[in-house]
C-alpha cells in the first residue's frame, strides 16, 4: 500500500474535515435571518474570530458561536449558538436554557 493510498484510507476512517468557510457563513445566515425576522437575503454576516460571527439584519444584530463544525462520517455538521443580540442601544444575552 502506498503512502497516497494510506493517507487516503485514514481520512476516511477519521471521518473529520474542517467544514467551508461558505457553509459555515450559510448556517449563520438562516439561523439570524430567523432570529432576527429578517430574510436572509438581508442579512450580512462577517466573522468575528474562529468560532463567532456576527450577523446584521433589519435594524438589529447578533453574535453567533459555532461549535463541532466539521464533516463527520460525510455529513456537515455544525451546531449555530445564538451569543447576544443588539436591537438599538444595549445589547442582551438570550434566556438561559
Amino acid at each position: 500500500m502506498g503512502i497516497r493510498h494510506a493517507a487516503f484510507i485514514l481520512s476516511l476512517v477519521s471521518g473529520c474535515a474542517t467544514m467551508s468557510e461558505e457553509l459555515r457563513v450559510s448556517r449563520v445566515r438562516n439561523r439570524a435571518a430567523f432570529d432576527l425576522s429578517c430574510a436572509a437575503a438581508s442579512v450580512s454576516v462577517g466573522k468575528i474570530d474562529d468560532k463567532t460571527y456576527g450577523a446584521v439584519g433589519c435594524d438589529k444584530k447578533a453574535s453567533y458561536v459555532l461549535l463541532t463544525c466539521a464533516d463527520q462520517y460525510f455529513v456537515e455538521a455544525c451546531s449555530v449558538h445564538l451569543d447576544a443580540v443588539q436591537v438599538g442601544g444595549v445589547p442582551s444575552k438570550p434566556a438561559e436554557r
